[in-house]
């Protein structure tokens, strides 16, 4: 078996960003980590790409090939990843893999995301079914996990409170955070 290791790793800045679409957002990600690599795109033979709004939002449910078009990959599978927040996580989980089993050497993920479109809005708003419809919004499923948190295991507001005050803590310090 083969070993995973990460050679080159990049991001770009968290927040609207209305002149970009999602694609170059994702080759702009895609190429600065490829550079951190010391790879060129050639030497790429799988990809994997993780999305959750663009089916929604886009129509589009081939964006991977898209990124990965723009940065000059050719001839190598592209595997579309859409598992809600745990899409990027999934999408590393399969790389692994993939080097693991011989299938590839040199894989790229990439993670991409516009949650806010000015001609749509917030994704979310507007979607019509039952749950959405009756106030079920990802922020109150998040609020009642913490609830029943506290209610286990004694959480208190001050402990959440705490993990708020150092995410933004760091945020603070990192000039491509939403903050």
């Amino acid at each position: 078996m083969a070993a995973a290791y990460i050679i080159g790793a990049s991001t770009t800045a968290f927040g609207p960003q209305p002149e970009k679409s999602i694609v170059s957002l994702g080759r702009d990600a895609a190429l600065a980590a490829l550079s951190d690599a010391g790879v060129d795109s050639a030497s790429v033979n799988m990809g994997f790409f993780a999305n959750v709004f663009g089916p929604l939002l886009f129509g589009d449910t081939t964006i991977g090939q898209d990124v990965f078009g723009a940065i000059g990959v050719q001839r190598a599978p592209i595997i579309n990843i859409e598992n809600a927040c745990t899409s990027g996580s999934s999408a590393f989980h399969l790389a692994v893999q993939a080097i693991e089993a011989d299938a590839a050497d040199i894989v790229v993920v990439v993670g991409a995301e516009k949650m806010c479109v000015p001609t749509l809005g917030l994704v979310g708003g507007g979607q019509s079914d039952y749950a959405s419809r009756n106030g079920m919004a990802a922020p109150v499923g998040f609020a009642m996990r913490a609830a029943r948190h506290m209610h286990e295991f004694g959480t208190t507001l001050q402990q959440f409170a705490a993990v708020t005050v150092k995410s933004r803590a760091f945020a603070a310090k990192n000039p491509l955070a939403q903050f």
